[in-house]
C-alpha cells in the first residue's frame, strides 16, 4: 500500500475509533466484540478507561499517518511514542476489562426464591432448596437470566439471606431436582442430569465450604453410585 492511501486508511479508522468510543461513554453502554460471535458491554468509569485505551491506538494510528511519514528523520522518536501509548493502551484496556468485571459483579441484581426446606434433626439447621435469578442492571426488568437451582444450609428459623456465601452451596448447574432428604447422617440429593449436556459441562457440585455430608445420587446411574461429599474433605466415590 502506498504512503498516501495508507494515511488515508489510518485517518479514517482513527475517526472512526474515536466516533465509536465517544458514542460509548457518552451513551455509557461501550460495547465490544468477544471471542465466539458475543460481546462485553462496559458501563461507568471502566468504559472511560476502555475509551483512553482507545485514544491510545488513535494515538498510534496518527502517528504512523502524520508523524513518521512526514519527518523521517525523527522516525527513532515517533517509535518511542508508539511504544509508549501500546504500553498505556494494554494496561488500560486489561484494567478497564478487569474494573468492568467488578462493578457488573457488584452492580447485578439478584432475586432469591425458597421452594423447599428440610430441619436436620438434632440440629438447629435446615437445607433450603431456592432459586436464584439475577439481572445485569443495564437490561430490562424482562431480561433477566435463567434460574438456577441452589441448595445451602441455613438456622432453622433463619431466612434466606440475599447475601448468601457463594463458596457454602449445592450448585444444581442443569440437573434436575428429585428428591432432598436426611438419612444416616447425610443430606441426599437425588437428581436427573440434563440429557442434552455436552461434554465439559458440569453436573451439581457441592462447594468447599459446605457444612454437612452430601451424598450426590444420579437416578439415571444404573448402578445407583453416587458421590459422597464430606465437609474439609475431597469427596469419594463409593457405592
Amino acid at each position: 500500500m502506498d504512503t498516501k492511501k495508507k494515511r488515508i486508511l489510518e485517518v479514517s479508522a482513527s475517526a472512526f475509533l474515536i466516533a465509536y468510543g465517544t458514542y460509548g461513554v457518552v451513551a455509557d453502554d461501550f460495547v465490544l466484540p468477544a471471542k465466539g460471535g458475543g460481546t462485553v458491554t462496559l458501563y461507568g468509569y471502566p468504559a472511560w478507561i476502555m475509551y483512553a485505551a482507545l485514544l491510545c491506538l488513535v494515538g498510534n494510528l496518527l502517528v504512523d499517518a502524520f508523524g513518521v511519514s512526514v519527518r523521517p528523520n525523527q522516525a527513532s522518536l515517533y517509535r518511542k511514542a508508539k511504544a509508549h501509548m501500546a504500553i498505556a493502551g494494554g494496561v488500560l484496556f486489561v484494567l478497564a476489562l478487569v474494573l468492568g468485571l467488578v462493578k457488573h459483579s457488584r452492580d447485578t441484581v439478584c432475586e432469591n426464591t425458597e421452594l423447599l426446606r428440610i430441619g436436620i434433626p438434632q440440629t438447629t439447621y435446615s437445607a433450603v432448596v431456592f432459586t436464584r435469578v439475577c439481572r445485569w442492571p443495564k437490561e430490562p426488568v424482562s431480561a433477566k437470566s435463567s434460574p438456577s437451582l441452589l441448595i445451602v444450609v441455613v438456622g432453622k428459623d433463619e431466612k434466606l439471606p440475599s447475601d448468601i456465601h457463594f463458596s457454602s452451596l449445592i450448585w444444581m448447574n442443569r440437573a434436575t431436582l428429585k428428591k432432598i432428604i436426611w438419612l444416616d447422617g447425610k443430606l441426599f440429593v437425588v437428581y436427573q442430569d440434563d440429557k442434552h449436556l455436552k461434554d465439559g459441562e458440569k453436573t451439581p457440585q457441592v462447594r468447599k465450604e459446605f457444612p454437612l455430608p452430601v451424598m450426590l445420587v444420579d437416578l439415571d446411574d444404573p448402578a445407583r453410585k453416587g458421590l459422597l461429599y464430606m465437609p474439609r474433605e475431597s469427596g469419594a466415590r463409593v457405592n
